[in-house]
């Protein structure tokens, strides 16, 4: 290990080795001086490279950019209305589904659906141009699982890595325990 400047063996100086602002700094003594290791030994801490370069990271990442993607897709669809939409009640009459949006009247065509005449459903509109609408169908909450699943995988990963790691150290011998990754 090197010494500042100025480092006295036997003296009670204080030397800084090291530094890393986003490591916690661990004291110890070096020959009859208290060192503050910035830079922890491996295993105790982790710079923001390390944690870049970790595969689990790397995973992680990707599945944020995947929901990030899959937001990204489902903002310039017209499913869209199901999420920033107004949501209106109308109803089935010959396949035809009647809602209102400020007094007007608005239809929207439910020829393939099986639902009787007279049957209430959800209309999810565009208030700025109400003749764009969408009926609630499930497809709206695949795209939400779609979205929520990647970023609940990343978590899940990012949870779960250190966990791993830690238990496949314990079963290395301690001559071979190095901070595996993933």
């Amino acid at each position: 290990m090197a010494h500042a400047q100025g480092a006295v063996k036997g003296s009670n100086a204080v030397v800084l080795v090291g530094a890393n602002p986003l490591a916690a700094p661990v004291p110890r003594l070096h020959d009859g001086a208290m060192v503050i290791d910035a830079a922890p030994a491996a295993g105790r801490g982790t710079t923001v490279r390390e944690w870049l370069a970790r595969p689990s990271t790397v995973v992680a990442i990707a599945l944020v950019v995947l929901g990030l993607g899959f937001v990204g897709l489902v903002a310039q669809s017209p499913n869209r209305l199901y999420w920033v939409g107004e949501r209106v009640t109308g109803t089935i009459d010959g396949g035809i589904a009647y809602y209102r949006v400020d007094g007007e009247e608005y239809s929207l065509d439910d020829t393939g659906s099986p639902r009787p005449d007279g049957t209430r459903v959800t209309v999810y509109v565009d208030h700025d141009e109400p003749s764009e609408a969408l009926l609630r169908r499930p497809v709206m909450w695949v795209e939400g699982g779609a979205i929520l699943s990647c970023f609940a995988a990343a978590l899940l990963v990012l949870l779960l890595a250190p966990v791993r790691r830690n238990l496949r150290s314990r079963h290395r011998s301690p001559d071979l325990r190095v901070d595996a990754h993933w």
